[in-house]
């Protein structure tokens, strides 16, 4: 146990966990697309912003904390329809997943797409949070993942995998540790003459 936090449960010294908190842009699928994180209390008020919130909407954590996320992020024809999404999220915990139009801080208004499930904290108070992509970004990513995709199987090279003593495994697999000696085939027997 670190820091009063079991290994197992994702603390510091889990597996997998990052062992290097400096550690910034490793260039993983989450880095490219930028994914955005934001929590909604149960009135709707922003209560957690994500640096990368700032990059997809625009609004620095100090100017989106405690306001209302429809009133900061969505235009006025949209925000009805927001509200009744919101309402279905934390009333039933079936999540939504959609591509909504978002006001930017700089007036622009941007497809993002999201993704919105319900969390209970240890004191049973419920909340929203709101996973975003810049949709434009998402597309990019997707594009670039199809462009590898065909360039890997288009690829006049191929591949082998060996073992240490230039064998494919599949060759290896049915060969015993310890071959037998080979005896030489049998020659046909000749019939007796009379």
């Amino acid at each position: 146990m670190t820091d009063g936090v079991p290994p197992e449960t994702g603390g510091p010294g889990a597996a997998g966990a990052d062992t290097d908190a400096g550690r910034q842009g490793t260039g993983s699928l989450l880095d490219l697309l930028n994914v955005a994180a934001v929590v909604v209390d149960v009135d709707g008020r922003i209560v957690f912003w994500s640096p990368q919130a700032t990059d997809v909407f625009g609004h620095t954590a100090e100017e989106a904390l405690g306001r209302y996320a429809a009133r900061l992020l969505l235009g006025e024809e949209d925000r009805h329809r927001a509200v009744e999404l919101f309402a279905t999220v934390m009333t039933t915990g079936r999540s939504w997943a959609g591509t909504f139009p978002v006001l930017h801080r700089d007036g622009t208004t941007r497809l993002v797409e999201f993704r919105n499930v319900r969390l209970q904290d240890d004191l049973g108070d419920v909340y929203a949070l709101g996973i975003a992509v810049d949709l434009t970004t998402l597309h990019d990513v997707e594009d670039r993942l199809a462009f590898s995709d065909q360039l890997v199987s288009q690829a006049p090279v191929g591949l082998a995998l060996l073992d240490a003593d230039m064998r494919s495994p599949s060759n290896t697999s049915s060969r015993s540790e310890h071959p037998t000696e080979s005896t030489p085939p049998a020659t046909p027997a000749s019939s007796p003459r009379a």
